[in-house]
């Protein structure tokens, strides 16, 4: 019941740092062309992104999985 009201409201979660740092690489790429991405019911700009990356650390998380 509650999460159906949560949605109702326009509640989502929050993205994971390592879609985030995702997301930002796509935007670099599409640079100088502004970049908003849909997630969920919310709409994420791409200094949304950078802030979510910069909390709790500047590690990247894909450089530590090994995917780049």
């Amino acid at each position: 019941m509650y999460k159906e009201k949560l949605g109702d409201w326009g509640f989502s979660k929050n993205i994971s740092k390592k879609i985030a740092a995702k997301l930002c690489r796509m935007a670099d790429e599409r640079k100088p062309k502004d970049t908003i991405f849909y997630l969920g019911q919310k709409n994420w700009s791409v200094d949304e992104m950078k802030r979510k990356l910069e909390r709790g650390g500047k590690e990247d998380p894909l450089l530590e999985l090994g995917e780049m």
